[in-house]
């Protein structure tokens, strides 16, 4: 298979072994018929009030392409675990079904279902940790982002974190879904390209200590762009700024300007402060200030709270690995089977059965989810629609471009209590009572057993 916006191949070897052991057994015995798998998340940690989901249009790219190449079909030979009967089988596998999800960019939470897969048995078991994989991270990160967001909402945000994410791929994942979750743009050109998102850029201490001169390699730098940014803090941050001063006095001569400085290192509220204390008084005020190294919501929002006097920021490290919360607390469980309603009972790991109907309420300033069992009516519009049917093609899934402005609208309507970064209250979750009375039943017929 191969990812929409990736410049290499997946194979649909990226699965767990268990899947396929399991699938063995299922194709034997003849258990094909159709099965609904759902993607949600157990619970949100103690600093996270809510969720943005992400990673829907990467995750139907991957099961649009599942299939087995011959070198895979030889390796899973090779293991010797695998029969003839069940390797013809995966030889002619493709995807049959259809996938339900929330809207890409939308505010949930624990609990509810984020996405589902009807599919047969087999299929839809096969598929568990490579959706999973694709669902979990992103939403990780677009949630991360969208915090940084909450504390910085007028303050240009760039996602700097390809060169310490964990993997070449997790730095694409990274950039796709810290613009939904509220990011402006990203220094990852290949995510630039393939994605539409803005880049950045500015430069790094390599590049003045190769020129040696600071004034030097800012005048170079000037002559060659027209958007100018420079790093000011390589040797000593207040003589860095006062270079840049010279610079951007002798590029006006040419018609150039000085777009904003950066600053990497050192007290960035002292240095903050200091930087628009000399630029304000050398004519420069529409010169602009950038903040980055090892930033995130909490220290974006003590220096906003403290006077910072910032303009932008570049985030990387705490973003793309989510550092205070580096995991999402997700499951893909089955919860109906040939028509009839599947749950674990399984303490603090309890699941709900059935495909499900999902509706939104606010009232009285407080924001809850309403879980019923599919064809219930309900009042109120489905959040969980159909977005592929392997019959139709995709049916609505958003452009990265639609997630960030679904996101956009869902978090002005979202009430500031869920967006606390210390300990905020959590979304809530209600069942209908035709649900709860079917997980009775189902438990009676399970006891009797």
């Amino acid at each position: 298979m191969k990812f929409k916006g990736m410049n290499r191949s997946f194979s649909s070897l990226s699965v767990d072994l268990y899947e396929l052991t399991m699938a063995q057994v299922y194709v034997k015995e003849g258990l094909r018929g159709n099965a609904v798998f759902e993607v949600y998340i157990r619970d949100l940690s103690e600093d996270r009030g809510y969720a943005v989901y992400a990673g829907l249009a990467p995750a139907i790219e991957l099961v649009k392409n599942l299939r087995f190449k011959q070198d895979e079909i030889a390796y899973l030979e090779s293991l010797k675990i695998f029969k003839p009967y069940f390797l013809d089988y995966l030889s002619n596998l493709k995807f049959e079904g259809k996938i339900y999800s929330l809207k890409e960019g939308t505010i949930a939470t624990h609990t509810i279902p984020i996405l589902a897969i009807e599919a047969p048995l087999p299929v839809a078991q096969i598929l568990e940790s490579s959706v999973l994989n694709l669902i979990t991270f992103e939403t990780l990160i677009a949630t991360k982002a969208s915090r940084i967001r909450g504390v910085a909402p007028d303050k240009l945000l760039v996602d700097f974190g390809l060169r310490r994410v964990h993997g070449i791929e997790a730095g694409y994942h990274v950039a796709r879904a810290s613009f939904i979750g509220g990011f402006d743009g990203t220094s990852n050109l290949f995510a630039g390209k393939e994605l539409g998102i803005p880049v950045y850029g500015t430069m790094a201490h390599s590049y003045i200590l190769a020129f040696g001169d600071e004034v030097q390699a800012f005048k170079k730098y000037a002559e060659e762009y027209e958007n100018i940014v420079l790093l000011v803090d390589t040797f000593d941050t207040k003589k860095g700024i006062e270079n840049a001063v010279k610079v951007a006095k002798e590029i006006e001569k040419t018609g150039k300007f000085l777009r904003a400085i950066r600053i990497d290192s050192g007290n960035l509220l002292k240095e903050t402060k200091m930087a628009r204390s000399i630029l304000d008084r050398s004519g420069l005020k529409d010169v602009k200030i950038m903040l980055s190294g090892s930033l995130d919501e909490y220290s974006i929002q003590m220096l906003l709270k403290n006077g910072a006097p910032a303009d932008a920021f570049g985030i990387g490290t705490k973003l793309g690995t989510s550092a205070d919360i580096p995991y999402l607390d997700t499951a893909y469980k089955l919860v109906e089977f040939m028509g009839k309603g599947v749950l674990k009972t399984s303490e603090k790991k309890e699941t709900l059965p059935y495909l499900k109907t999902l509706r939104r309420f606010t009232e009285k300033g407080k924001t809850y989810y309403l879980i019923g069992k599919r064809g219930e009516e309900l009042e109120g519009e489905e959040m969980l629609k159909e977005v592929y049917n392997s019959e139709k093609g995709e049916i609505g899934v958003s452009s990265v471009e639609e997630a960030k402005k679904n996101f956009e609208k869902e978090f002005e309507a979202l009430p500031e209590i869920y967006k606390k970064i210390r300990k905020p209250e959590k979304i809530g979750v209600r069942l209908t009572p035709l649900l709860k009375d079917e997980i009775k039943r189902i438990k009676r017929e399970i006891w009797k057993k």
